[in-house]
């Protein structure tokens, strides 16, 4: 396994790649620098050029690309319990500067990789849970801004003034 979220793959056998899930997507995306490193490799891929131009939006980029092209590629991604091979995967390529392979919710769900679905599932079993304790990369607020962060949920605004100018006599925790 790579980076967080993400799985080592190998692309037809001459690539080392990031895979990463995009449940957000609907379809498998290959930036176009990928399909170019291949081609280095000594593969070739087959594109077919799409008769009608596609416009996605990339959300973690912020930014609309243009998909002219997809490619049937396969895909074999080393995982702990052993390598799963995948054949003739569609990939709509994108000519954007990221470093992974997105996998979408279609290819995901065939998988049965199914967000929703094990979301519902939890829910039959958990109805409220307290999640303060998962980790996060967000440093945790403290001193006066949580005390006032605490007031601006639970108390008077007057008080979140009050601890905001002077948190030692506002809240004394």
């Amino acid at each position: 396994s790579g980076a967080t979220g993400h799985i080592t793959a190998r692309l037809e056998q001459y690539l080392d790649v990031q895979v990463m899930g995009d449940y957000g997507a609907d379809d498998n995306i290959i930036p176009l620098q990928m399909v170019k490193q291949l081609e280095m490799s000594g593969f070739f891929a087959p594109l077919q050029i799409l008769p009608t131009s596609i416009y996605l939006q990339l959300t973690a980029k912020d930014k609309q690309v243009t998909v002219n092209a997809r490619a049937q590629l396969d895909l074999t991604l080393r995982l702990a319990a052993g390598p799963l091979r995948m054949r003739k995967v569609v990939f709509l390529i994108v000519d954007a500067e990221f470093e992974e392979i997105l996998l979408g919710r279609h290819l995901m769900n065939a998988l049965g990789i199914d967000v929703e679905r094990h979301l519902n599932e939890v829910r039959m079993e958990h109805h409220e849970e307290d999640f303060r304790n998962v980790p996060s990369l967000a440093p945790r607020a403290s001193g006066s801004l949580s005390r006032a962060l605490y007031a601006a949920v639970h108390e008077d605004p007057l008080d979140m003034c009050l601890s905001m100018d002077n948190p030692k006599t506002a809240y004394n925790t």
